[in-house]
């Protein structure tokens, strides 16, 4: 008898804690959605391809459907070493990674080339 009292005594108090536990509002969910999609859209997103144009000019490329802005912060590479804009040449591989922010698509890292460059270099030059 007593251990039946003590078990409904004790299903009193989890039922008790659970009914005044607090319940989450939507009014506390939207701040956290809305970061969650603007962490999501400013994430580094992967890229490859063929390179399709090239603009100096306007500091983009293009590859596929997608053109890419290229900034002072991007980090580009050809075979391995550091390389300019100037370097691409079109028709080759290109990929890294890009960020979108505000509807904008921002290189943050390019290598030209295949991913071992010197390597496939070292191929060619093999007779």
């Amino acid at each position: 008898m007593m251990n039946a009292t003590v078990r409904f005594g004790a299903y009193c108090l989890i039922a008790a804690a659970l009914a005044s536990a607090p319940t989450r509002s939507i009014a506390q969910e939207t701040p956290a959605t809305a970061e969650k999609v603007e962490n999501k859209e400013s994430r580094a997103v992967p890229f490859n391809g063929k390179l399709k144009a090239v603009d100096p000019s306007a500091r983009t490329i293009t590859f596929g459907s997608t053109t890419l802005q290229v900034d002072d912060h991007t980090k580009i590479v050809k075979h391995g070493q550091p390389a300019a804009l100037g370097d691409a040449v079109v028709g080759e591989m290109v990929a890294g990674t890009y960020r979108k922010e505000s509807g904008k698509a921002t290189a943050i890292l390019v290598r030209f080339g295949p991913k071992n460059g010197a390597q496939a270099d070292a191929k060619a030059d093999k007779p």
